[in-house]
């Protein structure tokens, strides 16, 4: 479950950087449409360019909404998250299916019909709109992205203490068992029960921190 969250997280950074690239590169193309009186071929290459990476982005966006969708259903089906945590996940997924907007879609396609009729002050003005869009969905992803990494770090915390758990019980049970070994089997037995929980006690403490610097 951690691991498909932390892939999740990759997977929206990647988003994010495919929504600043076609932020800038609409940007970039209404300028050029203010310096230019006519649309030429140039600028029509680069409203292709615009619609293939706004599929694109729209592609990877649906694959994370799915794979979140996964990742939601086999944490419930193990039951491996408490209700607190299952809660949070749900309500992130909630907020990815709500992310893509269709409007986007469709000012691609009346900026394309645009550019082909040489309209070049509605190519801006559509232009404009969808530099706003992508904006807006750069923002939701980076919030999106936000919860997604304070999850990761519940979820191993969660997992951790899970763990210590697990070792104070293989403690006990060595503790009952203890008659029927020698005094070198029981010291090696508790050297590494010792060891473990050093390691563990580690490694929650540097997600505790971890979890206070994202808070922060």
């Amino acid at each position: 479950i951690e691991e498909q969250t932390v892939a999740i997280e990759k997977k929206i950074g990647q988003a994010i950087k495919k929504a600043e690239k076609i932020h800038k590169e609409t940007k970039k193309l209404n300028q050029d449409l203010i310096e230019q009186k006519t649309l030429g071929y140039e600028q029509k290459k680069q409203v292709e360019q615009l619609t293939v990476e706004q599929k694109a982005l729209e592609k990877l966006i649906k694959d994370i909404q799915k794979d979140g969708k996964q990742n939601f259903e086999l944490s419930k089906d193990l039951e491996l998250q408490n209700k607190n945590l299952l809660e949070k996940q749900k309500q992130i997924q909630d907020l990815f299916e709500n992310v893509l907007d269709k409007k986007t879609k469709d000012l691609l396609e009346s900026l394309q019909k645009m550019v082909d009729k040489n309209q070049k002050e509605l190519s801006q003005e559509q232009l404009q709109k969808i530099q706003l869009d992508n904006k807006s969905l750069q923002k939701e992803l980076d919030r999106i992205l936000e919860l997604y990494k304070k999850l990761a770090v519940e979820q191993k915390l969660n997992n951790t203490i899970d763990q210590l758990e697990e070792l104070a019980q293989k403690q006990e049970k060595l503790s009952e068992n203890n008659a029927d070994k020698t005094n070198d089997e029981l010291r090696k037995e508790q050297d590494k029960l010792t060891k473990d929980f050093n390691e563990i006690k580690k490694d929650l403490k540097d997600k505790s921190i971890h979890k206070k610097r994202i808070s922060n």
